[in-house]
């Protein structure tokens, strides 16, 4: 199924083509997103399993590679899709090696993210600071409030 997706497309039409793909080639899909279900239980059942400290924390460290398996299963997906709307059947085999390729620039992008996040939380009750004490201080003119309550 070969797709054009440069250009403008309202959301209905987004929709209806992911819903579309996901039916046409659900195997593929399925197979890649499962790859998270091993380690997400696993952190269930040591969760559930025991109420001991002990527990919390080896679950807690789980989460680790738990996001670094859900960063490649999303690339893999990513890849899987590119493969759908150039009008390739997508393969588990081929998406998950995409995944690994691309997993420094995938997981510096991520940290990258999360930093940006991060300061973004720090520099709103900063601006707020700065514009409690510096009344005449605005942005383009105006004092936009909003700017430090969005990044939260």
């Amino acid at each position: 199924m070969k797709v054009e997706l440069r250009g403008q497309h309202d959301l209905s039409h987004i929709i209806g083509l992911a819903y579309r793909l996901y039916a046409r080639n659900f195997v593929p899909f399925a197979m890649i997103a499962m790859i998270t279900i091993p380690l997400q239980l696993l952190i269930g059942v040591i969760q559930q399993g025991s109420s001991g400290d002990g527990a919390q924390v080896a679950a807690a460290f789980l989460n680790i590679p738990a996001a670094l398996v859900g960063l490649i299963a999303s690339s893999a997906l990513i890849f899987a899709t590119d493969e759908v709307t150039g009008g390739t059947p997508p393969d588990f085999g081929r998406s998950l090696d995409a995944a690994f390729e691309k997993f420094g620039a995938l997981f510096k992008a991520s940290l990258l993210g999360g930093v940006l996040a991060i300061a973004a939380l720090v520099a709103a009750p900063a601006l707020a600071v700065y514009w409690l004490f510096r009344r005449d201080a605005t942005l383009d003119g105006r004092r936009n409030w909003w700017f430090a309550i969005v990044p939260g």
